[in-house]
Formats: C-alpha cells, structure tokens, sequence
C-alpha cells in the first residue's frame, strides 16, 4: 500500500483494539491452538508507517490462546508504551522496559507462583493496578484462604 495514502504522527496518543475473543463458529480446535498475530501485525503496520511511540496501548486479547508473552513484550518495548493495559491472564514482567511503562493494568488468574513474580517486579513500575477476572476469581479466593 501507498505510505502517501495514509499519515500518521509519529507518537500516537492511544491504540486501542477491540475484544479479540470472537470466534467463528467453523473453526477447529487445531484452529483454535494457532499463534495469534493480530495486535503484532496492525502494529507492525504502523512501525511501517514510520509511528514510533504510542502513549497507551490497550487490547482485550481473548482469554483462551492469547497473543504470548514475548509478542506483548516486544510490542510494549518498541513503541515506548507508557500506559499498558492488555487484557491478558497472569502476563510475564521481567522483560518490560520499566523506565518507560509508567501505569501497568494486570490481570489475574489467582495463580500464586505469578503473584510472586509480580510481586518482585511490581516496585518497579510508577503505577499498577491488579484485577482478578470474575470466572478466576471464586477460584483463587478459595486458593488463598485454603
């Protein structure tokens, strides 16, 4: 495609993506276990279209096969996010440039082991919210007050 057609400022304000968790109703399990690109993919899009930072990036990756821990990373650490809210269970930290990501939005499954890999990175972040999602959370109550 033509880079004349389109213009894009080269820091975006905010990309947002919709809830990714749709499906269609012919797919296969074996299409179900595919990798997910959608998010690398429209982002790699707009590298191509010189953006080079993005102020907030918020996706509602689907919950059952999400976008892996290294695309996020990578997406996150390119564009110098500053507010990071992806809709993705019991997300991976330690490789996130913490000088950039300024507010962090983590969600949880109620797994222990990833509480206490957030919990020594979380320190490092300037602002962190965590929430439980609700079909997890009776789960992990039960987890932590058994």
């Amino acid at each position: 495609m033509d880079k004349r057609i389109f213009r894009h400022e080269k820091y975006l304000k905010s990309v947002t993506f919709p809830d990714l968790s749709g499906q269609a109703p012919f797919m296969s399990n074996e299409d179900l276990k595919q990798d997910h690109r959608e998010v690398n993919d429209v982002l790699q899009w707009l590298s191509d279209q010189n953006v080079q930072g993005i102020m907030g990036l918020f996706v509602e990756d689907r919950l059952q096969c999400p976008h892996n821990d290294e695309d996020v990373t990578k997406c996150v650490n390119e564009f110098n996010v500053r507010v990071l809210n992806w809709r993705k269970l019991d997300i991976y930290l330690k490789d996130f440039d913490k000088e950039l990501v300024e507010e962090l939005h983590l969600y949880s499954s109620g797994n222990r082991s990833v509480h206490d890999q957030w919990l020594d990175q979380i320190p490092r972040f300037k602002r962190v919210s965590c929430q439980t999602l609700p079909r997890h959370r009776e789960r992990a109550y039960a987890y932590y007050t058994s």
